[in-house]
């Protein structure tokens, strides 16, 4: 009898489909990543999500990163989140000019990384920029087989430059309260173009 989700077959081989979607994926020339392509993988993910809400363990929102208060002056010019506990299943927006990936290893852990070229779209914060699944509790890699857990959690830094400057920005540490969850179901739509 499986102990938790993640024991049952169904849900290792939905992890396995995921992980050979993602390197498939990653071989394509960047211009036929399109939504609809990120969209295809994160529907081979509900097969992994439903097991495990099954458990109760998982909550589904969007993701931001602000409180960083920026002198008015100042933009993010690059960033680097850790994550544990967490799957990325969409972005909901990439601002122009910006490129953003994602690193998921076997374990729990993660990483998000964006970086915008000298023309991209200043961002002060970045406002529900991804849509995750959140998971209560993680077991702890090498863990106690009775069950040692590792909250899900948030990490990273985020690069700032003064407008104008050509130079490399300041690293900032983040900090928890910098991260922000609000439980949706899935990207806010865009607003409607300006004619």
């Amino acid at each position: 009898m499986a102990k938790s989700y993640q024991d049952l077959s169904v849900w290792q081989r939905a992890i396995q489909l995921c992980v050979a979607l993602y390197k498939l994926t990653s071989q394509f020339p960047k211009e036929e990543l399109a939504r609809s392509l990120i969209s295809a993988i994160a529907a081979a993910m509900f097969l992994i999500i439903g097991v495990g809400q099954g458990s109760g363990q998982i909550t589904r929102a969007l993701l931001s990163v602000d409180n960083l208060n920026l002198p008015a002056d100042h933009s993010i010019a690059g960033f680097r989140i850790e994550t544990w506990g967490v799957s990325l299943l969409s972005v909901c927006h990439i601002p122009p000019s910006w490129n953003l990936s994602q690193e998921k290893y076997e374990d729990p852990a993660g990483l998000l990384i964006g970086r915008s070229d000298v023309h991209g779209e200043p961002l002060r914060e970045l406002h529900q920029m991804f849509l995750v699944d959140v998971y209560s509790y993680q077991p702890l890699p090498n863990g106690d087989p009775k069950g040692e857990y590792h909250p899900a959690s948030f990490s990273g830094w985020v690069e700032i430059i003064e407008e104008g400057s050509d130079m490399h920005g300041k690293r900032r540490p983040l900090r928890a309260s910098n991260f922000h969850l609000k439980p949706a179901s899935y990207c806010p739509m865009p607003p409607p173009a300006q004619p």
